[in-house]
């Protein structure tokens, strides 16, 4: 099979448009499960047979019909939601049944206006980073207790940020947009994450610290959102900018030096690497 492509009936463009995508452990190669999230608040379960190229729905997810934002999944195959509204939902991804309600869930996690959840990442099993905003509180740590059979969220805590302030005296709300758990492996040590925002600047954040912002990576000409992270190595991390299309590559053992190299990505999908001084 060359490639397959799948929509469900009923769909409608602009209303039932897929906000994320995660593919789950599967049991071979010939199987693969999928967690699919849409705008207009579908959230679901999706098994693809690629020998036979096929899709079926296996599971849907109770959203109440709020859109899906984010999502991740842990080792233990519990689902984390973003939803509108800076809602959270818990989910069991093996659960048999046909409908899942959530097993945890938490309403409002940032009660300033038009504030939403942009990510959720697992930092480990127990551990839920979310990236929400615009905010002056854009972070939250949930700590998940894990029973036999629900999982429970324990403890929400709102890590400070050191943020400007606006003239009048107030801080500026900021949104964090993407967040990315550094590998176990990494020079920053386990359990550490980077998170990007509208500000342009990469954090890097250990939870465990008093001041939990331990470093700040920005590039010193191009000031543009951070919309998405992914570790390059041990010691590096590639960002993707907005408006000026820009990929940028931070060495982590580096912080305040800006970014080393950025790839300004051409219309055909073409791009050329320079070395900034």
């Amino acid at each position: 099979m060359g490639w397959t492509s799948y929509r469900e009936e009923g769909t409608v463009e602009g209303r039932d448009d897929i906000s994320i995508v995660k593919l789950l452990p599967g049991e071979g190669a010939q199987s693969q499960e999928i967690v699919v999230g849409r705008t207009s608040g579908d959230l679901a379960k999706l098994a693809f047979e690629s020998e036979r190229g096929r899709f079926q729905r296996q599971n849907t997810f109770e959203t109440r019909n709020r859109p899906v934002r984010a999502a991740d999944t842990n080792s233990k195959g519990v689902l984390a939601a973003g939803l509108s509204e800076a809602s959270l939902a818990l989910y069991p991804t093996r659960s048999p049944d046909r409908k899942i309600d959530p097993l945890a869930s938490e309403d409002h996690l940032d009660t300033t206006r038009h504030s939403q959840i942009w990510a959720t990442r697992f930092l480990n099993d127990n551990q839920l980073v979310v990236g929400l905003g615009p905010s002056t509180e854009p972070i939250r740590i949930i700590d998940i207790t894990q029973g036999f059979r629900r999982s429970v969220i324990h403890k929400i805590r709102k890590p400070p940020m050191p943020l400007k302030f606006n003239r009048k005296g107030d801080l500026c709300p900021l949104s964090i947009y993407c967040i990315n758990p550094l590998p176990a492996s990494s020079v920053a040590g386990h359990g550490i994450c980077m998170s990007g925002g509208h500000d342009s600047i990469v954090r890097l954040h250990d939870f465990r610290c008093e001041n939990t912002v331990v470093a700040r990576y920005e590039d010193s000409v191009d000031f543009a959102a951070i919309y998405s992270l992914i570790s390059f190595s041990d010691t590096k991390v590639v960002a993707g900018g907005g408006t000026h299309n820009l990929i940028k590559l931070f060495d982590l053992r580096l912080p305040g030096a800006g970014s080393q190299y950025h790839a300004d990505v051409q219309s055909y999908g073409e791009f050329s690497l320079e070395r900034l001084p």
